[in-house]
């Protein structure tokens, strides 16, 4: 009897498994069967719902930039203290100085109230001049700033979408920080407008009083430019003059542009200072030289008789006058020298930056570059769909320029297809075939 209860146990067992292993195979089948069915869904739904999407070509520009750390070197002399004490400077930093002015002085003891005053002064200027903002719109320099701010974010917001287009984290880093220069310049520019207003007016001669008494140098000893130019808040410099550019070789380059990354930025003042030492320095130079040593460019000389744009990353402005000084291909890239005569007044506390250099520029025909058929890079050459007569039709094309999202296209020369300005094109071509009625 024992033995008879155990084979039917047995029997039980076997059964279970059985039903085990069959629903398990059942399970996974179901699972692969629903996987199969949802892509199928996917696909079917891709096919059928995706839209055609049109767009017309019209001309624009498309830039091949670089980003490079640069030094700068200009003319420029030292301003020592003629005493020991609480240095502050009475111009802003890039101010235009004339022959003779007292841009500084270094306050006695006892008279260090006077720095905190004139920075009360400041900021009663500019709460007053941000209410007044605030509450008339129609004062013609209000709209005239806001004007710009907007024109300014907006080709800021651009930059930010070629960014995103292409994926360049770093970019997309570089266009928040270009968005927060242009909403402060902005701000600076409408914190220093004049108004007709009594308040305003009465804190503004205030504040030209107390300058006039620091600079009589009733209140300390007065540093005084015996030539004119552009006051810089640095008080470290490179040891390269301009004239060293033209011989200076790779590893001094590179030496100069860690020393300038690694120099402290400027002081804020009032500072102490001790007599004699540098505090400030007057850039008397009417041009500043840009150094750069570019491994993108190995075996890519520019064209020396063109002029590049070469805008800081730090601080808002383009330089869109640079010419090649001196260029010299080496094994392992390219040493540029560019001249410029342009922002010294707003590169004035930098000693090297970083920069993005235009290294071509070109219009013509613009879209996108997920918009192109069969594109072949080394060649050059890929289709579009454009409508025609009312229908979609391929026309082969020619890539003149892309900057990794847009590109600059033409047809083949004599092709009656060819595309022009205001006509049609296929946003996304991929879904569709030639012959297509557009209604």
């Amino acid at each position: 009897m024992s033995r008879d209860k155990d084979d039917l146990s047995g029997l039980r067992r076997k059964r279970d498994r059985g039903r085990r292993l069959r629903t398990a195979v059942l399970s996974i089948i179901s699972v692969v069967l629903v996987a199969l069915l949802i892509g199928g869904l996917f696909l079917a739904l891709d096919g059928r719902d995706t839209r055609i999407r049109l767009a017309f070509f019209n001309q624009d520009t498309v830039k091949q930039t670089l980003t490079a750390s640069g030094l700068i070197v200009r003319e420029e002399i030292q301003l020592r203290a003629p005493g020991s004490g609480l240095l502050f400077p009475l111009y802003n930093s890039g101010s235009r100085i004339s022959k003779l002015d007292q841009v500084a002085t270094v306050l006695f003891p006892g008279h260090e109230g006077s720095a905190g005053r004139l920075h009360n002064l400041q900021k009663q200027i500019y709460h007053r001049q941000a209410e007044l903002i605030r509450t008339d719109f129609t004062q013609p320099q209000v709209q005239k700033a806001r004007e710009l701010g907007r024109a300014e974010i907006a080709k800021t917001l651009t930059s930010a979408r070629l960014a995103a287009g292409s994926g360049d984290v770093q970019n997309l880093d570089l266009v928040r920080v270009e968005l927060e220069q242009t909403i402060n310049r902005n701000s600076d520019q409408l914190r220093w407008l004049e108004f007709d207003d009594i308040e305003l007016q009465g804190l503004q001669r205030q504040y030209k009083t107390l300058i006039a008494s620091l600079k009589s140098g009733e209140q300390g000893n007065a540093i005084t430019c015996y030539n004119s130019g552009w006051l810089s808040f640095r008080n470290r410099s490179t040891s390269l003059r301009q004239s060293d550019l033209i011989t200076l070789d790779k590893e001094r380059l590179l030496h100069e542009l860690a020393e300038s990354e690694n120099m402290s930025p400027p002081f804020a003042y009032p500072a102490p200072i001790e007599q004699d030492e540098h505090a400030l320095t007057l850039i008397t130079g009417q041009e500043q030289y840009l150094a750069f040593f570019l491994p993108e460019l190995k075996g890519k000389p520019l064209n020396p008789y063109q002029h590049y744009t070469v805008s800081s990353l730090t601080t808002d402005v383009s330089l869109t006058d640079c010419k090649v000084l001196r260029q010299e291909e080496l094994a392992d890239g390219l040493l540029l020298i560019f001249r410029t005569r342009q922002g010294i007044d707003r590169l004035a506390d930098l000693s090297g930056d970083t920069f993005r250099i235009t290294i071509s520029q070109q219009t013509g025909l613009i879209m996108p570059i997920a918009s192109l058929l069969d594109y072949a890079p080394e060649q050059r050459a890929a289709r579009i769909m454009k409508i025609e007569g009312g229908k979609t039709v391929i026309v082969p094309v020619i890539v003149e320029a892309t900057d990794g999202f847009y590109v600059l296209i033409r047809g083949r020369d004599g092709d009656p297809l060819a595309p022009k300005v205001a006509d049609i094109y296929v946003r996304n071509p991929a879904q569709f075939e030639a012959g297509i009625v557009i209604d």
